[in-house]
């Protein structure tokens, strides 16, 4: 019997309070494991600033602060709709990605032929898995992505300063539900997957 199907009949037989819990974590994810329908933060891990999607062909993306676990794993703190995106991968190879704001294909990030990044439906929008010594990220064609703290946004450079140091992370959104009973004139709770502890307390009381 599966430790659902147990946890559930408990549930049935002792009188109590049934509580589920959606926990969301954003879980750093190699890029080429990701697929279209993966809500995912672009995060510069040498400045801590997450890549926004609301800016429009008017501007650049916005460099947003985040906050990122000691080890680099996950992002923790709210995580606003402003910064999430799905990636595609192209048919021509799985090294090159298109970014979309999270939940639209009809618009892209792209770079302008005046060597700007923005978000839009046209321009230049492959991007190449890149890595050198001093950078590890994304290129479009001659230019590589990175953050400039003094504009406090997102662009593309030719050889610069801004993009020595540069390692782009992917936060992959992960969802996980947790049930747990609550026992009926006790102080026990119990999450799904004790059952084994559950059946032994719940002789016990």
């Amino acid at each position: 019997m599966q430790k659902t199907q147990l946890f559930l009949i408990l549930c049935f037989l002792f009188s109590g309070c049934i509580t589920s819990k959606a926990q969301n974590k954003w879980v750093r994810t190699d890029l080429s494991a990701l697929t279209y329908k993966d809500q995912i933060v672009i995060v510069d891990l040498k400045t801590k600033r997450a890549m926004s999607n609301d800016k429009g062909s008017s501007d650049s993306p916005a460099a947003v602060e985040v906050t990122i676990s000691a080890d680099s794993t996950q992002l923790t703190g709210d995580i606003p709709d402003r910064i999430k995106w799905n990636v595609y991968h192209t048919a021509k190879s799985a090294k090159e990605y298109i970014f979309c704001p999270n939940g639209t294909n009809k618009k892209w990030l792209y770079r302008t032929n005046k060597n700007s990044l923005v978000v839009g439906s046209s321009g230049s929008n492959v991007f190449t898995f890149y890595t050198e010594p001093s950078y590890v990220g994304l290129s479009n064609g001659d230019v590589l992505l990175a953050v400039n703290m003094k504009t406090n946004n997102w662009s593309v450079y030719e050889k610069s300063s801004y993009y020595t140091g540069t390692i782009l992370a992917y936060f992959k959104l992960i969802t996980s539900t947790t049930t747990s009973l609550k026992v009926a004139d006790s102080d026990k709770t119990f999450l799904q997957g004790q059952t084994g502890e559950t059946v032994r307390e719940l002789q016990r009381s």
